[in-house]
């Protein structure tokens, strides 16, 4: 248990919080489908941010003003 919680300290010591607000424009993440080289971008967007919920949950919508479906 006294090395989990060292590891977990040492781990949350060099993380660095990110937070956004309503209007930033930010980049989304994608997963890597079928055959993708490696030299292709691991990001999509950029996608406005629309809502934020308290959970830390982010609402997003393209260039086009459509919304995307999943948080």
């Amino acid at each position: 248990m006294a090395y989990r919680q060292r590891m977990k300290q040492n781990y949350n010591r060099r993380v660095i919080p990110r937070s956004f607000q309503v209007g930033d424009l930010v980049w989304k993440k994608v997963k890597s489908v079928g055959d993708v080289g490696k030299l292709e971008a691991p990001w999509a967007g950029p996608f406005k941010v629309i809502e934020k919920l308290r959970s830390g949950t982010y609402y997003l919508e393209d260039e086009d003003g459509r919304q995307l479906d999943r948080p």
